[in-house]
């Protein structure tokens, strides 16, 4: 082949750095794309990609992230086509596991920007009409924080 130019034809595999070598995934290779590819690559540097999906089966659907540290609600940017973060939550600041109540999971979250009351809380919520897509990010979600209770 000469001269020919060399096209990527997959993503590159993601290696979970606790897992170890798996087979490949397309699925974890586009979450680990789109954890590089929002907040200029910057939570990529210190998270470890976990788990997404999209909250429906449309096109333009909204996108659940987990990483080791964080959870993220994505919203895709109608101007430029990447991803803007609607909102961002740390693992450690879920009080329990998110509950799942009329199309929508909520996450309890310890409020503690504001430096007045450490123990005051409020939430997160993520829509969905799909009660499965909610279910499987509700185990990745409880996977994440068990696995991080362990590891402690």
């Amino acid at each position: 082949m000469e001269g020919g130019a060399v096209a990527r034809v997959r993503l590159p595999r993601f290696i979970n750095p606790q897992l170890g070598l798996e087979p490949y995934s397309y699925h974890k290779a586009a979450g680990m794309r789109l954890l590089q590819g929002i907040l200029k690559g910057e939570l990529a540097k210190t998270d470890t990609y976990w788990a997404h999906a999209p909250l429906s089966r449309e096109e333009k659907a909204n996108v659940l992230l987990i990483t080791d540290k964080h959870i993220l609600l994505l919203e895709k940017c109608r101007f430029w086509g990447g991803w803007d973060v609607e909102w961002k939550i740390t693992i450690e600041s879920i009080l329990g596991v998110p509950a799942i109540l009329d199309h929508k999971m909520t996450f309890r979250i310890k409020e503690d920007d504001s430096g007045v009351n450490l123990f005051s809380s409020g939430s997160r919520e993520a829509e969905s009409n799909e009660a499965d897509i909610l279910e499987w990010l509700q185990k990745q979600i409880t996977s994440v924080i068990k696995y991080l209770e362990q590891s402690s």
